[in-house]
């Protein structure tokens, strides 16, 4: 498990960094991205450039089985990060789709982010990839914001999904009001700070650098992701996390109650996420629960063999 600091911490520490860079932003990358970079994870990754309202999304196909499932990127990661996850998968049937988010870390085209409602554009581009890559159903894996998605999704498309699992997901806008990661939203927002999102960024990834290495991860993987994490539109990034805090998905939820749902939470989290977490099953009910160990983030960036095989095993059907 990583250690914390709060972000409004980390800003006060860092405010000093290498300043010059707030004057030459990147906000999106132009070149397209060489797979190669990924031969040494020993994983079969291949890669496509979807279009979607006249920008190049990119998208990955990890593994080759049957059994697809659409992992929606959790804030503000690049889909390619599922490659960890993927690197404790023991089911050889198993494939991942998914993509980049215009504006987070990542290769898809952007000059700032997106148009329209976060949500329900990136629900558009994951249909998108769906279609281009010709699949008719797929089971559905929703991480942190990208849990959100999920749910946005299977409720326009319900009838293509046949299992999902929540992990760590954000549905009751009630329990965001005077949350600490509000409080840190606003401070941002007011004090006009959210360039050094990126620096966060780096340093939140960072602590989990020697750790993956000691477990087979290549540096150059974490070097590539490292470096991938310079295309993030600061701005763009803090605008869809608060997309995520004000909106409330708790009747989409209540209208996908009949699909075979797996609710996963870390005991570990903070009791904001945990309280998040009890939502959710007071409205599903009968629910599957999937309790792990472990930091927020730790799911995908540190991910535990026996958890990705309990997930696997769920949605394999």
């Amino acid at each position: 498990m990583v250690g914390r600091l709060p972000l409004e911490q980390l800003i006060i520490v860092r405010i000093y960094v290498r300043q010059y860079d707030i004057l030459k932003p990147i906000y999106y990358c132009s070149h397209s991205m060489n797979l190669k970079e990924f031969d040494n994870l020993g994983l079969d990754i291949q890669g496509k450039v979807v279009r979607h309202d006249g920008r190049r999304i990119q998208a990955y196909s990890i593994g080759s089985g049957e059994n697809v499932i659409l992992c929606l990127p959790p804030f503000p990661h690049s889909g390619i990060i599922y490659s960890l996850f993927m690197l404790k998968n023991v089911n050889p049937n198993t494939r991942l789709l998914t993509f980049d988010i215009p504006g987070w870390i990542g290769h898809s085209e952007s000059n700032h982010g997106m148009d329209n409602d976060p949500i329900e554009e990136m629900t558009e581009i994951a249909e998108q990839v769906l279609n281009e890559y010709g699949i008719k159903d797929f089971n559905l894996l929703g991480y942190s914001f990208g849990g959100a998605v999920a749910i946005h999704l299977a409720n326009k498309d319900k009838k293509r999904i046949k299992r999902m699992a929540l992990v760590s997901t954000i549905v009751n806008s009630d329990l965001n009001k005077g949350s600490k990661d509000s409080q840190r939203l606003n401070l941002i927002e007011k004090t006009r700070l959210h360039f050094f999102m990126k620096y966060y960024l780096k340093y939140r990834f960072g602590l989990y650098y020697k750790p993956l290495v000691n477990t087979g991860v290549p540096k150059e993987f974490l070097k590539m992701y490292e470096n991938m994490i310079n295309t993030v539109s600061t701005r763009y990034v803090l605008e869809s996390l608060k997309e995520l805090f004000i909106s409330d998905r708790r009747e989409e939820l209540r209208n996908i109650s009949e699909l075979p749902i797996l609710i996963v939470n870390s005991k570990s989290e903070t009791s904001y996420f945990r309280k998040q977490a009890g939502s959710i099953r007071h409205i599903l009910g009968d629910e599957r629960s999937l309790y792990i160990e472990g930091n927020h983030e730790d799911f995908l960036l540190y991910p535990n063999g026996e958890t990705v095989k309990q997930v696997i095993r769920f949605l394999r059907v």
